[in-house]
């Protein structure tokens, strides 16, 4: 009730487009906001003509305020909405009859991926939708029912091309293919009478805002009120043409709204129709068609201070012949759910609104965020709430917008203490493990790129008594150059034969991208030097399945070859419950099947009480493992036993992987509903990681087995140097040189590498020895090491080069003048004899000496 001139009168109810209240002009939020416009939107005073109903004190005119109005659809996250740079019209555009669209013309198209096979190539769209916000598409629920859903494309125009350009060649640009974080279908969607076929898809991570992705305008306002019968409107997508086949290029059309009567006639039979539905088309050859499912029904607008594209239906159903003559199609009305789609966008995403733009920096470059960084404080509200964007895969944060807090509560020192003080923490490669290459993003579908994932490892068993018997059975991760880390139950010492490092595709033996460009480093094939189970992993129950191998020689690190980060500090107390993370392998399990090219695929956490119910009756599930998948082909059968469970966290101030996980077992069938996959947790067992770690195992002058280390971590080493006096004698340095047992990390032990094959010259004769010569191939060689370098051989103009009479060097350790081989490498001096003088000296024998044999000596 309102009080007037002291009298107690009850507020007037009244009916203008929508039922409300008849209220002061002034005291309608709705119509306030809009006189305080400068200058005032041209629609105003023809709708306060439609709602007017009645005036004060004959002078103030007084207005039909609705509910929907006053509370302006929904306070809390409608400015969310992008209303700044949405529905953008491009200038060089007209909408037509119909036809091909212009690139870029409408930026907020999205195409929905779906998997139809095996193959990494197996992939199709088959529904469309809008960019509404940087993390959010609006489509329709039917869309969504399949689970092969596997990202969404945004910035597409013609399907055949790579990139969209220009009639002139110019301006051209690239799509962006984003995973999936979450699907919102509607509660009270009906499959089959498609009642409130509306649904939301949040991006794994933000779209780019660039020329050809950006979001389109939803209803608010005195939107949600205009009236649409009779106006056409426009709908665009890659559907069935006349000709009867999808587009490869964007088409649009225009359609009119027709009174939704007309629909009720034609499917009220069939499917109740009501005020959530909008009846539009019936123009021959002009209507949504197959493929277009989930697109816009969109108009153009005043949003603010200026004409944009406005969302009003979404493409829901129509007839199985579509673009038929009064028979017009049904499509989702926006207006009706704009409280449902807002209430499920998250309001803590608000990118890009900061209040000085110039402002929106990378998350580590803002110093009032490093200067009181920690792991767990960018999680709190006012660094949470300031987020505006990602460069690359860093988040970007308003940095004027957040406050300097002197609070000690919030205030974490970089590094817990926890592991960092381990005498062997320092073996963690913490300045190049986990880095993300600038030439990757994460996207859409299961197949990864080479070098994508440097980390990956697969573990080669003998399966016969063949040189090639060999097969990959389980993978593991490299940790740093000498360890890899894998899973208990795949280590079998008795098949068990060596690692491959840096493999992308098992059937090339270079892995390039998709244009043979960008090649990798060839893979690198490693002996084993020792494998370390944890002594109480149990095979019956895959507790403690955790164990590492000790590579034979380090691995060399290069694009294709690098360490994975392992979790410490605060990451050993991040929750990872509801979490999304990444599983990736070749499909490889102890039982064998693979694909040929590293695959990887997201999976949610699963907290460990329901893990522990769904797995009750079969094994008994700790906190020292991780539960993750239960959804419809998502789970670590994309991986291989062995492999890392994984996802981005910040390192030494920066974007990199972290391994949290390690594929241990799950269900026969993988990827069920409701059954994940089971991981050992990582986080548990880095104490007994680090207690594991040997640079190398070595022996004392004295015959005592001790560990390789830094002379500068050896205590004994620095007690025994602080007692002997200055400058070293050369006594000392014998003695110290004595306990060297490596050089930088370059190993000066010999070691013994098996042959894995001999290539004889095909023409080499036994009885003339001519073409005497041959290859033996053995595993990859670290030729960082020093006492193991190659030699060159004669190319180009050292071909032609005369030997005659020429010193030449012969080593090894061949028989001495004691007719006994030598212990000690050798070396001898040598002088070249001319062709013909040997072929005289030899004459006499069987075969002749030629051109292809040198004579020295």
């Amino acid at each position: 009730m309102i009080v007037v001139d002291g009298r107690i009168r009850v507020s007037v109810s009244c009916r203008g487009p929508r039922q409300g209240t008849c209220v002061n002009v002034w005291k309608c939020p709705y119509y306030a906001d809009l006189l305080g416009m400068n200058p005032r939107p041209p629609f105003l005073i023809k709708q306060m003509k439609a709602n007017l109903c009645g005036f004060v004190n004959q002078e103030t005119p007084k207005v039909c305020c609705s509910n929907l109005t006053q509370t302006k659809t929904n306070e809390a996250t409608i400015n969310l909405l992008p209303m700044d740079i949405c529905g953008e019209i491009l200038h060089s555009s007209r909408i037509m009859e119909g036809g091909n669209a212009s690139p870029r013309e409408f930026p907020w198209m999205v195409l929905i991926a779906y998997k139809t096979g095996e193959s990494s190539n197996d992939e199709e769209f088959r529904c469309g939708g809008t960019l509404i916000h940087e993390r959010y598409v609006l489509t329709a629920a039917h869309c969504l029912e399949d689970n092969t859903v596997i990202g969404v494309r945004l910035g597409e125009f013609n399907l055949k091309t790579e990139r969209d350009c220009d009639d002139n060649g110019q301006k051209c640009e690239s799509v962006q293919d984003v995973l999936i974080k979450k699907i919102i279908i509607h509660p009270q969607y009906n499959s089959r009478t498609f009642s409130n076929d509306i649904a939301l898809i949040k991006l794994a991570t933000p779209a780019s805002l660039t020329a050809n992705v950006k979001p389109i305008c939803l209803p608010r306002d005195e939107l949600l009120t205009m009236k649409m019968v009779g106006k056409f409107v426009t709908i665009t997508g890659w559907g069935v043409t006349e000709t009867g086949h999808k587009s490869l290029i964007l088409k649009k059309t225009s359609i009119p709204i027709v009174p939704l009567i007309k629909c009720k006639h034609l499917y009220g039979k069939f499917k109740p129709i009501t005020k959530n539905q909008i009846c539009a088309g019936g123009y021959k050859g002009r209507d949504s068609c197959s493929g277009d499912s989930g697109g816009p029904l969109q108009y153009i607008a005043p949003v603010g201070q200026s004409h944009r594209y406005v969302q009003d239906g979404i493409v829901s159903y129509g007839l199985s012949h579509c673009g038929v003559v009064d028979k017009p199609a049904i499509y989702t009305n926006v207006r009706e759910y704009m409280t449902w789609i807002l209430s499920n966008i998250e309001p803590d995403l608000n990118f890009g609104s900061c209040r000085h733009p110039s402002t929106c920096i990378e998350i580590f470059k803002c110093s009032k965020v490093v200067q009181n960084f920690s792991l767990k404080s960018i999680l709190v509200l006012k660094v949470k709430t300031s987020y505006c964007g990602f460069e690359g895969f860093t988040p970007k944060v308003c940095c004027s917008d957040i406050q300097e807090t002197t609070e000690p509560s919030t205030r974490v020192e970089r590094w817990s203490n926890e592991l960092v003080n381990h005498k062997n923490f320092d073996l963690l490669p913490m300045d190049i493990c986990g880095v993300i290459s600038t030439r990757f993003r994460i996207t859409s579908g299961v197949s990864t790129s080479p070098g994508e994932f440097p980390w990956m490892a697969l573990i080669a068993y003998r399966t016969g008594d063949l040189l090639e018997d060999q097969d990959f059975k389980c993978g593991g991760t490299l940790i740093n150059e000498i360890y890899v880390l894998t899973a208990a139950h795949c280590i079998d010492n008795s098949t068990i034969l060596g690692v491959r490092l840096g493999e992308y595709n098992i059937m090339t033996e270079i892995d390039c991208d998709s244009n043979g460009q960008n090649c990798e480093a060839p893979t690198q094939d490693l002996l084993i030097n020792k494998t370390i189970t944890h002594p109480s992993y149990d095979p019956s129950s895959y507790v403690n399945d955790i164990a590492l191998i000790r590579l034979a020689q380090p691995a060399n690190y290069d694009s294709s070859v690098r360490p994975i980060c392992l979790p410490f500090g605060d990451l050993l107390h991040v929750s990872l419950d509801g979490q999304e993370l990444t599983v990736a392998g070749w499909g490889a399990t102890e039982q064998g099947g693979k694909s040929a090219i590293l695959r990887k695929v997201s999976v949610p956490v699963v907290p460990t009480a329901d893990c522990k119910r769904l797995y009750e009756n079969f094994k008994p599930i700790s906190a020292r493992q991780i539960c993750a998948g239960a959804g419809k082909g998502r789970d670590s059968c994309a991986g291989d036993s062995g492999g890392p469970l994984k996802r981005i966290d910040s390192i030494n101030q920066s974007p990199r992987y972290v391994q949290y996980g390690i594929v241990s077992f799950g269900p026969i069938r993988c990827g069920i509903n409701g059954r994940p996959g089971i991981y050992t947790n990582v986080k548990e067992y880095m104490e007994w990681i680090l207690d594991k770690w040997q640079i190398e195992d070595c022996e004392t002058p004295d015959g005592e087995t001790g560990t390789c280390t830094s002379i500068s971590t050896c205590q004994p080493m620095l007690d025994f140097l602080d007692n002997v006096p200055r400058p070293l004698s050369m006594e000392v340095h014998n003695l110290l040189k004595s306990y060297i047992c490596e050089y930088e990390g370059r190993k000066a032990k010999n070691k013994n590498l098996d042959i894995e094959s001999v290539i004889s010259h095909p023409e080499f004769d036994k009885r003339t020895r001519s073409h005497d010569v041959a290859l033996l191939r053995v595993p990859y060689m670290n030729f960082s090491i020093e006492n193991i370098q190659p030699v060159c051989l004669p190319v180009n103009e050292a071909r032609n080069y005369n030997l005659a009479n020429q010193n030449v060097i012969v080593t090894g350790w061949g028989a001495t003048e004691n007719k006994s081989s030598s212990s000690e490498l050798l070396k001898v001096q040598l002088q070249t004899v001319p062709l013909e003088e040997c072929q005289n000296l030899y004459k006499s024998i069987a075969h002749p000496v030629t051109h292809l044999q040198i004579c020295a000596g």
